[in-house]
């Protein structure tokens, strides 16, 4: 009946804080440090009631504009750099899998582009349609569980996008060629073709798995858990790459468009939603062509936790005085909280 929300700040205190669930037969606890968001159940499940007491954690953890560096080296500069990759990354999931026995892994876009290695693959040296992409290939042996596209995405075309997501698309100039593609659902809401209106990814997805349980007396069991993810990107990416994009899909805003698939994901009995959005936090009047608009898309009631990212800077952030996420309405910068909702930005290139 009741959802928790924990947040670990710095020190590894902890702050609660309680609100009016829609979830019946499961109580989560939401924690942001370093990336992740990890939530309590109540551990409930859809064949046998739970008994009193019984509680599950599930760690949720986030990736963002990773720009295809694989490896802790600067490209530019030519040197080794310990601070980036993938391959720190993947380091920071494997403690954190140690830490949390349940966990879920998402990564909110600006993925393909970025090195030497991504124009390579795609410009200098095309890469075939019977292959994965190098970075889907890392993050499937990561194991990540879904996804959405980041503007960047787009700076390839569509044709590439098409092919590297082996997702294809009803949209002019584009294969409906099935190529090699990520093991994992990539969802985007608030883009659609021109030609028909319906979005180019599959709004949403729902993820069915199991979870390891407790009850009061501390005897462990197993217990289903249905999770629901939509994704977005900055509608003004139709601006950024209009000239891969005008005339073949049209960006829409995100309110609207989780307004619009929100019931459906919903009337699949899902028993939490998580937005996976290719944004920051902007407080600013809010509009259809808004690049951040997270802040408003947390009032949109059926989201419960929501993966953000493009800014390029970590949120929370309770030690940096000059967060631009600082003092703004609604905005726990200290725990991770967009209006009441557990909401956390990584930063980029792997850097955590």
């Amino acid at each position: 009946m009741i959802r928790q929300y924990h947040s670990l700040n710095p020190t590894g205190q902890v702050d609660m804080f309680r609100i009016t669930s829609r979830i019946h037969t499961r109580l989560f606890i939401f924690t942001t440090a370093l990336a992740l968001a990890a939530c309590v159940s109540g551990g409930g499940n859809h064949v046998t009631a739970p008994t009193d007491g019984t509680r599950a954690t599930l760690a949720i953890l986030e990736s963002t504009d990773i720009h295809s560096n694989l490896v802790g080296y600067d490209y530019y500069k030519l040197a080794e750099d310990k601070s980036i990759g993938f391959d720190r990354l993947a380091t920071l999931v494997r403690e954190a899998r140690k830490q949390y026995e349940n966990t879920l892994l998402f990564d909110a876009g600006d993925t393909i582009q970025g090195t030497a290695l991504s124009d390579w693959r795609a410009l200098a040296a095309p890469l075939p349609c019977a292959k994965e992409l190098t970075v889907y290939k890392a993050m499937d042996a990561l194991g990540y569980d879904g996804g959405t596209i980041g503007n960047h995405e787009f700076n390839y075309g569509l044709p590439f996008l098409a092919q590297v997501t082996g997702h294809p698309m009803n949209v002019d100039g584009v294969s409906k060629q099935r190529c090699a593609g990520p093991h994992f659902p990539q969802v985007l809401a608030n883009v659609v073709s021109a030609r028909d209106n319906q979005p180019i990814f599959p709004p949403f997805a729902v993820l069915d798995r199991t979870i390891k349980v407790r009850d009061a007396s501390g005897h462990e069991s197993s217990a289903p858990i249905r999770i629901g993810i939509i994704g977005f990107t900055p509608p003004t990416v139709a601006n950024w790459d209009k000239h891969n994009l005008a005339g073949k899909v049209i960006a829409q805003g995100l309110v609207e468009s989780a307004q619009k698939y929100l019931p459906a994901l919903l009337a699949k009995n899902v028993d939490i939603v998580i937005a996976i959005s290719h944004g920051g936090i902007d407080t600013s009047p809010y509009s259809s062509e808004m690049e951040s608009a997270n802040w408003y898309l947390a009032e949109v009631p059926g989201i419960d936790v929501l993966l953000l990212g493009h800014s390029h800077l970590p949120f929370p952030a309770p030690n940096d005085q000059k967060s631009r996420f600082n003092n703004l309405p609604e905005v726990d910068n200290v725990r991770g909280f967009v209006h009441g909702k557990p909401a956390v930005m990584a930063n980029f290139w792997g850097k955590s």
